[in-house]
């Protein structure tokens, strides 16, 4: 008799599995935006347009990747 009730609490847990599960994706797929905003890189915006455009390729987001942990100038460096 509460089948409509356990259908309605079955297609909710579906429903924010696949919500978090989209999340968890975005997210690694942003992986290398995120390093590099973290590390407060200087060209953040070429790891984000690569990370954006090319990532889907695996070799623009190896790419992206690269860009937001290579080494970063210290202040200093950067006044010059």
């Amino acid at each position: 008799m509460n089948t409509a009730a356990s259908n309605s609490s079955a297609d909710i847990g579906s429903v924010i599995f696949v919500l978090i599960l989209i999340g968890i994706s975005v997210a690694l797929y942003m992986l290398p935006s995120i390093v590099g905003w973290r590390r407060h890189v200087v060209n953040i915006g070429s790891i984000v347009t690569v990370n954006l455009l090319l990532g889907w390729t695996l070799v623009g987001w190896v790419v992206a990747l690269a860009m937001a942990a290579r080494t970063n100038p210290t202040q200093l460096e950067r006044q010059r």
